[in-house]
């Protein structure tokens, strides 16, 4: 509340802040306004109310919004042929996609919540390798040389021997008080213990 028994007016020292009124004469309810802040720093403005003979000032202060970055899942393995694997980004801002020479994507770059598709080639035998292993990085741009930061990565490891999986079809049982028998079925290509 501006108490004032003349008139007024009011300035600002900055632009991502706006008043309703400007100016006016005697007591007002003034209202303000902060636009997002995403400079990344905290940062403030100094309202100034001034009448024939006097000024006040009302310090504003406005944190910096909270960037985050999740990817899931956090790993991936995969046999010698490759193959596409799908990547749920969950984030508030802007980010980028840091991938090894042998790993491509459906995107580079996105903001905010996304699928993104990460293609593994596949092993070749001219590379007589057994396997290998990299960390494809989504993170915030950062102004350095091609630097990201603030990121969530995924482990991708791809090997010569198939990545045998296992399956339990339902995946969740619910069982009545009483007590009762259920059935589960086991998908593997491999041996399985219980």
């Amino acid at each position: 509340a501006l108490k004032s028994n003349g008139e007024w007016t009011i300035s600002s020292t900055e632009e991502w802040i706006s008043i309703t009124a400007m100016s006016g004469n005697g007591d007002a309810t003034l209202t303000l306004a902060a636009q997002a802040n995403n400079t990344g720093e905290q940062r403030s403005a100094e309202i100034t109310a001034t009448t024939k003979d006097n000024t006040a000032v009302l310090t504003v202060t406005q944190n910096a919004m909270e960037y985050y970055i999740n990817v899931a899942p956090q790993e991936i393995q995969c046999g010698a042929d490759g193959g596409e694997f799908t990547v749920t980004v969950s984030s508030n801002m802007e980010w980028v996609v840091s991938l090894p020479q042998w790993i491509t994507s459906s995107v580079t770059q996105g903001s905010n919540d996304a699928t993104v598709t990460l293609i593994v080639s596949p092993l070749s035998n001219e590379l007589e390798m057994e396997s290998r292993m990299a960390d494809v990085f989504f993170g915030k741009p950062f102004s350095g040389a091609g630097q990201i930061s603030l990121t969530d990565k995924v482990h991708v490891v791809q090997t010569v021997e198939p990545v045998l999986g296992i399956e339990l079809t339902p995946n969740t049982l619910d069982f009545v008080c009483t007590g009762e028998t259920k059935n589960v079925s086991v998908a593997t290509e491999d041996g399985w213990t219980a």
